[in-house]
């Protein structure tokens, strides 16, 4: 069974959660109102809400997939030389900081309106450009998004849909990065071109986000997966779901086996909409017994 890594566990200190004077998407602007000290309205893809990303590392497998919607996605590796000449899977993009990022370039897309995104000048200020503290060393929060963003910049996605239709979906085309081994803050860092999949969706399919909320629940990989899926749900407006379906999308992320049908899928996924609601401003959403209810606004 793959293990959580330290994206999830290391994850310490405070976050800064400075808003900006931005111009907004269509997206963005529905809810521009409601920008204030709590809140950095942000966005992602609906490929995003749809749970894109594995909860957990896969491990070494040489791919990944999933159930997506009615279509299946499937998420591959680049591959290395290791020292004893065989080659070997780079990693996965996986968990909530891999989210996070993939969230910061969404927003910086719907900000820009370019396809091209500058990194920031250093690997510190990217780190505190997502809204975490720019730490030092082996498990640290530079060290863990320094590995979530290689992995998200290098990795393949495809969804595939009924009658033998496919979408390339791999969220970045090009990047130019200097990967610096020896932590040096300081050095040039670089840019992404992000891919025209990614590009198009957040141009006419955005879904608004709490960036603040999402920070918040970084570290519990089931729960920001969760609060994606139902920030996708709220950009369509008040709706309830069962518990059934409930199960039934937040269990196909896994990379833990979890079975839908045991009772204690139930458990470990009711805990994470659970936090999520907790996270939201009271009453977005209602955890009942048989069901939970969104409110369809984050007012």
């Amino acid at each position: 069974m793959p293990k959580n890594t330290s994206s999830s566990r290391r994850t310490r200190g405070r976050t800064l959660a400075a808003a900006e004077n931005i111009t907004y998407t269509a997206a963005l602007r529905r809810l521009d109102a409601m920008k204030t000290h709590e809140h950095e309205i942000s966005c992602v893809t609906p490929t995003m809400t749809r749970g894109m990303l594995p909860l957990f590392d896969p491990g070494a497998r040489p791919y990944w997939k999933r159930a997506h919607g009615p279509a299946l996605l499937t998420m591959q590796p680049a591959w290395s030389q290791a020292p004893d000449g065989r080659a070997r899977p780079m990693g996965y993009p996986h968990g909530g900081i891999a989210m996070l990022i993939l969230a910061w370039l969404s927003t910086r897309v719907a900000r820009t309106q370019k396809r091209e995104i500058d990194l920031g000048p250093t690997l510190a200020d990217f780190v505190c450009g997502l809204g975490l503290p720019a730490t030092l060393g082996a498990y640290s929060t530079t060290t863990v998004v320094r590995r979530q963003l290689q992995t998200l910049l290098e990795c393949e996605v495809q969804i595939h849909g009924p009658e033998r239709a496919w979408t390339r979906a791999t969220p970045v085309s090009a990047f130019s990065v200097y990967w610096d081994g020896g932590g040096d803050q300081d050095r040039p860092w670089g840019s992404v071109r992000v891919s025209e999949h990614l590009f198009n969706e957040v141009m006419h399919e955005a879904v608004p986000i709490d960036l603040h909320v999402l920070r918040r629940l970084a570290q519990t990989p089931r729960a920001a997966d969760a609060y994606l899926w139902i920030a996708g749900l709220l950009a369509d407006g008040s709706m309830t779901v069962p518990w059934t379906a409930v199960t039934a999308r937040l269990a196909a992320t896994s990379t833990t086996r979890l079975n839908r049908h045991a009772p204690s899928a139930s458990v470990v996924i009711r805990e994470a909409i659970t936090t999520v609601a907790a996270a939201m401003p009271r009453g977005v959403v209602q955890v009942r017994d048989t069901e939970i209810v969104v409110a369809g606004t984050h007012h």
